[in-house]
């Protein structure tokens, strides 16, 4: 009966691929590799090239996204590592519990990279995915191994903790990043006599709100997306209490050297949070939706100026026609001191997480030789830019080093803004696309690509932003990383979901006003029956020194 329950989760797995797939798949190696010289023609039969394998390739997506094998990116990927890759897309949503179908019945797809799940790989990666110590050792792996060794944390965060082993390849991202930010529309707020540089304290921050919500007549002007983790971790920022992983783990005191709960090892600040929220939700500078708005609405929002404060990410690129009036507020004193956030890690594995090859793949060495290229310079900046000559030159007078030529940008319009009939945007190309990429360059993160010469100013302007932030102390290193045995995990997972039930149930009911605020102290001794304690002491006991 075993058996025949795997068998039938197999077949179950099969089907939803299949159902998943956004694109014909590419199983005649319509891609080919590069066309042997005149010599290498006259061979024999014997001695001719074999044709590419076709590698089965699983991929987790938006939904909606158009992502297919003839996807321009994905055959230049093939072709320039000698491999044709058949695609199949799921969405992103229900990849886990795809993927735990395959688990069960030992059927794991070819090649495949994991959505917002940085353990699984770890967990089953001596049964079912293929190790990289011996290719690492080999020198196989040349342009992974630089990377490696440039940012050492990273490999420290990837390796099972079962056996030591590496079994999966990372989004690395090749930059520092504060990932944090408030932003202000300044023109509007210039119009009511202020200037963001003018925030100095809560006092000050709270008058520049009332002024941007006036100029904004009368509405909400600001709100937030993705539920109560990732508001508490954006909106909390000047507080100094939401902890790693978008809000959802204990905060890294730098200080210390070990991980804590803001709200219980905060509980001034976490209350002072609490009554700002509430100050805002009552005065109407909050969105109603604050907690429900998807980000369509939001970045909507930020795009037209409905909404001309973003307290979110180091970039203000959302905020459409309205970006160049953006500027960032600098870190101030609260509760007498500026409360740090830390510095993201080189690593995007928690969110976009690492590629794995099925131990039974035939393709095994082709497909990390393909793997490799992606952590090149010609692999990072194909994937983000395109082919060198063809969509994109090299032009040192630029902010960025590059100058695209080839598909429909700011670099290709004419004076009338209007692009030439015909050409493609990048888009449509499938370039700068984060679901693929091994590497995240600064160049993609900051968007100084949008800048011609002599627009230094433009193209530096979130660099500058994020440099000004950390001169003024509002940052420290980047927490190290945590990594779970099967049994820490389980359990850490289970406080985690009490703790963070607790807490955003119990901190809505008085931003909303449902809770009075005399109500706090006992809202705080409810923290004792959570086991709080014996929940950050597992983050601290596995966390990797």
């Amino acid at each position: 009966m075993k058996k025949t329950a795997l068998t039938a989760l197999a077949v179950l797995l099969s089907a939803s691929a299949l159902a998943a797939c956004s694109g014909k798949g590419n199983q005649a190696g319509e891609t080919k590799s590069p066309s042997p010289s005149s010599a290498q023609s006259a061979a024999p039969a014997s001695q001719k090239p074999k044709d590419p394998p076709t590698v089965e390739l699983t991929l987790p997506i938006d939904a909606g996204a158009t992502i297919n094998s003839d996807t321009w990116y994905i055959k230049e990927w093939g072709s320039k590592t000698g491999v044709n890759f058949n695609l199949t897309t799921v969405p992103r949503d229900s990849q886990k519990e795809k993927l735990n179908l395959a688990i069960a019945s030992n059927e794991f797809p070819e090649l495949t990279r994991f959505f917002s799940d940085d353990t699984t790989y770890k967990k089953y990666g001596s049964k079912l995915f293929v190790a990289l110590d011996p290719y690492l050792a080999g020198g196989k792996l040349p342009n992974l191994q630089a990377y490696l060794k440039k940012y050492p944390d990273i490999e420290k965060a990837m390796r099972s903790t079962e056996d030591g082993k590496l079994y999966g390849f990372p989004m690395i991202q090749d930059f520092e990043w504060v990932s944090r930010v408030w932003w202000f529309n300044n023109d509007v707020l210039k119009k009511a006599g202020m200037d963001v540089g003018q925030i100095k304290s809560l006092d000050d921050l709270k008058k520049a709100m009332l002024a941007l919500q006036k100029e904004n007549g009368g509405k909400p002007i600001t709100s937030s997306r993705l539920g109560w983790s990732y508001y508490f971790w954006t909106s909390s920022t000047p507080f100094g209490i939401a902890g790693e992983n978008n809000g959802k783990d204990p905060r890294y005191n730098a200080e210390a050297k070990k991980f804590e709960y803001g709200p219980t090892a905060s509980p001034q600040r976490f209350k002072m949070w609490v009554e700002f929220e509430r100050w805002m939700y009552e005065n109407k500078l909050l969105s109603p939706d604050f907690i429900t708005m998807k980000d369509n609405d939001l970045f909507t929002g930020y795009a037209s100026g409905a909404f001309p404060l973003i307290r979110e990410q180091n970039t203000a690129g959302t905020a459409g026609p309205n970006e160049p009036a953006m500027e960032a507020m600098l870190p101030f004193a609260v509760d007498g001191k500026i409360q740090t956030q830390p510095l993201a890690p080189h690593y995007n594995i928690s969110f976009r997480g690492p590629w794995v090859i099925s131990n039974k793949s035939k393709h095994i060495d082709d497909i990390v030789k393909a793997l490799d290229w992606m952590y090149s310079v010609e692999g990072v900046q194909t994937l983000f830019l395109g082919k060198e000559g063809e969509h994109w030159v090299k032009d040192p007078k630029t902010p960025s080093g590059f100058k695209i030529t080839g598909y429909q940008s700011l670099w290709t319009a004419g004076a009338d803004g209007k692009q030439p009939a015909g050409l493609k945007t990048g888009s449509e190309l499938g370039l700068s696309s984060w679901w693929l990429a091994g590497v995240i360059p600064e160049f993609n993160r900051y968007n100084t690509i949008s800048a011609k010469e002599g627009e230094d100013a433009k193209a530096k302007k979130y660099l500058v932003s994020r440099d000004a932030i950390i001169k003024t102390g509002g940052t420290n290193e980047a927490p190290p990383a945590v990594s779970f045995d099967t049994e820490g995990l389980k359990r850490a997972t289970e406080l985690s979901n009490q703790i963070e039930t607790y807490t955003s149930e119990n901190a809505l009911k008085f931003i909303l006003g449902q809770k009075p605020m005399s109500d706090w102290d006992s809202f705080l001794a409810g923290y004792k029956n959570l086991k709080v304690d014996e929940w950050v002491k597992l983050y601290n006991d596995f966390m990797v020194k």
